[in-house]
């Protein structure tokens, strides 16, 4: 089923209903008085049912607080808990002004409340504490059913002779008018937000609507009397039904939800302390540090490191474990996390005793407690930096060595013969630049008819690692 087809059925449901109930109230009933009963504790039966069915209906409604639409929700709690205590009301009272006038106030107040959906942000408006709003609504409808046992006497009257007086009927099409005002809005609900309790609403508003507008050509205790109130009955009834299914489905996904949060808080927690594993039994330090700067979590490596006990490392101020030459790499340490959630860098840090050491920084942000922190590996890079600076000498010393030597050296890459630097005594034995002798073959060094002699000895002078050859070099002057 397309979806235009499946919203024009949706449609032409309760537009078909509507067409039979009307035909059976306005064209059957009018010519064919086909019953007349008077039974009292039938029309009592079906009131009270319908009572106690919107008073349930008001109860689920209700639940739906911190959902999407509550307003409307709300909106329609109120209207369903009004005409639940006027119905029970109705219900309970007998034959006179009140009877009537109970009726027909319970469909005027309920349609109103309907009505109001169309204006959802009255709510927010008048009360935003929804509860006393709530309170509040029940109090007067509990104070309109018991006016008529109060003040019977005095109250308009709503039937004279068994009809129905110009005031009641005024006042039931007013209500059909109204619901079916709502049901239109209810209609627009359900396919914008795709919640089937709006259909089932607005399904009921129009029942509701119809049964206002029999109230004109029905009699008490004849066929069409009785049908708006079936009407009405099956309406609650049928809606009591769905919103109370609905909220098991809701129920069961509720109890699905929390099931999957156990193993969730299972797997949770067996992955904080596969982290916890991690964060003990790592050899760099780890630090937690909140964004002030405060230390507040380190790992064994750390107190082994830095010569601290973790108590006293707990709440330190990290720049008092930072030298003050690279305090401003701390400022750079929480700038870069705040900006890109990573930085990499070096310091040098402080031990207890006041010693220095070189550090290899990495830092990330990460989730602590619910908050973000930022989580810093340190890393001592001091007897690397002390191998670099070390190397830097030797590779110093021997460029010294190589420079001022008097006699001529030509290094060349072992395999391929390239020359890749030679000395100023090179330069000045061959009498060409270091830039002319860069690049070419060691072999172009010697006469043409002993190179093949050379190559050879060459190669195993690589082999051995160390060989002695005499030999005779060119000049670019071609002199040997």
């Amino acid at each position: 089923m397309t979806a235009k087809i499946k919203k024009l059925f949706l449609i032409l449901t309760p537009l078909f209903v509507s067409i039979v109930i009307l035909f059976w109230g306005f064209l059957f009933e009018t010519k064919f008085n086909l019953l007349y009963l008077e039974y009292e504790p039938a029309h009592t039966s079906m009131e009270a049912i319908g009572g106690i069915a919107a008073l349930i209906m008001t109860f689920f409604l209700l639940l739906r607080k911190g959902e999407n639409y509550t307003r409307e929700f709300f909106i329609l709690a109120l209207g369903f808990a009004s005409m639940g205590i006027l119905d029970i009301a109705h219900a309970v009272s007998s034959i006179g002004h009140g009877f009537v006038l109970l009726r027909s106030v319970s469909s005027l107040i309920g349609s109103i409340f309907m009505a109001l959906i169309w204006f959802p942000q009255i709510i927010s408006g008048v009360n935003r504490n929804y509860k006393i709003l709530f309170l509040t609504t029940v109090a007067l409808s509990l104070m309109l059913s018991i006016l008529p046992w109060v003040y019977r006497d005095i109250l308009p009257s709503m039937m004279i002779d068994g009809q129905f007086t110009s005031a009641a009927v005024y006042i039931n099409v007013l209500s059909g008018i109204l619901f079916l005002v709502s049901a239109i809005r209810l209609f627009q609900l359900y396919f914008s937000s795709g919640h089937r309790e709006f259909y089932l609403l607005a399904f009921v508003a129009v029942l509701f609507g119809l049964a206002g507008f029999l109230f004109p050509v029905s009699d008490a205790w004849h066929s069409t009397w009785w049908l708006w109130h079936f009407v009405r009955v099956i309406s609650y009834f049928i809606l009591m039904v769905i919103l109370i299914k609905s909220y098991e489905l809701k129920s069961q996904s509720l109890i699905k939800l929390l099931i999957q949060k156990g193993r969730l808080q299972d797997e949770l927690a067996a992955s904080e302390e596969k982290h916890r594993a991690i964060f003990e039994s790592a050899t760099d330090a780890f630090f937690i540090i909140d964004f002030s700067g405060k230390v507040v979590e380190v790992n064994p490596s750390t107190c082994k490191l830095y010569g601290y006990p973790r108590q006293e490392l707990i709440g330190k101020n990290t720049l008092e474990l930072i030298h003050s030459s690279s305090h401003y790499l701390f400022d750079e340490f929480i700038e870069s996390l705040q900006k890109k959630g990573s930085f990499e860098g070096e310091t040098i840090d402080v031990r207890k005793d006041g010693t220095t050491f070189n550090t290899e920084v990495i830092g990330s942000v990460i989730q602590y407690n619910n908050e973000k922190h930022m989580l810093a590996i340190i890393r001592d890079v001091s007897q690397r930096k002390k191998a670099e600076k070390a190397l830097i000498e030797n590779e110093r010393r021997f460029r010294t060595l190589f420079s001022n030597d008097p006699d001529a050296i030509f290094l060349a890459d072992a395999k391929t013969g390239i020359i890749v630097d030679v000395n100023p005594a090179a330069e000045k034995l061959i009498i060409k630049k270091r830039d002319e002798l860069i690049g070419t073959h060691q072999a172009l060094l010697h006469p043409e008819d002993i190179r093949n002699e050379l190559r050879e000895k060459f190669q195993q002078g690589v082999s051995a690692k160390s060989t002695i050859v005499n030999s005779e070099v060119i000049t670019s002057d071609f002199k040997r």
